[in-house]
C-alpha cells in the first residue's frame, strides 16, 4: 500500500492509498497513536469479520514493506469534507 504525508491546518496528516479512485484514508497523529494502541482489537475485528478462509495475516503488512513516497500535499485545494 502506498502512502503520503501532508499537512492540514498546520497538522501532520498520513494519507493511505492516496492514488485510490475512491477517497483516500487519512488521519492525524492522535488517531494514528490510537490505532497503534489498538492493533490487537483491530486484528480481532478483521479475524471476526473477514470473508471465510481469509487469514488476518493477509491484511497485515510490516511497516518496512511500505514504499517510500515523497511528501505531497494530497489535500491541496480540498475542503475538510473532501469537496
Amino acid at each position: 500500500m502506498d502512502y503520503q504525508t501532508t499537512e492540514y491546518r498546520g497538522k501532520a496528516i498520513l494519507v493511505l492509498d492516496p492514488e485510490s479512485k475512491f477517497r483516500p484514508f487519512s488521519f492525524g497523529l492522535k488517531k494514528a497513536a490510537l490505532i497503534l494502541e489498538n492493533i490487537p482489537a483491530i486484528e480481532a475485528y478483521v479475524a471476526d469479520h473477514a470473508p471465510n478462509g481469509v487469514a488476518v495475516s493477509t491484511y497485515r503488512t510490516e511497516a518496512n514493506d511500505f514504499p517510500r513516497t515523497p511528501q505531497v500535499d494530497a489535500l491541496d485545494g480540498m475542503s475538510p469534507l473532501g469537496k
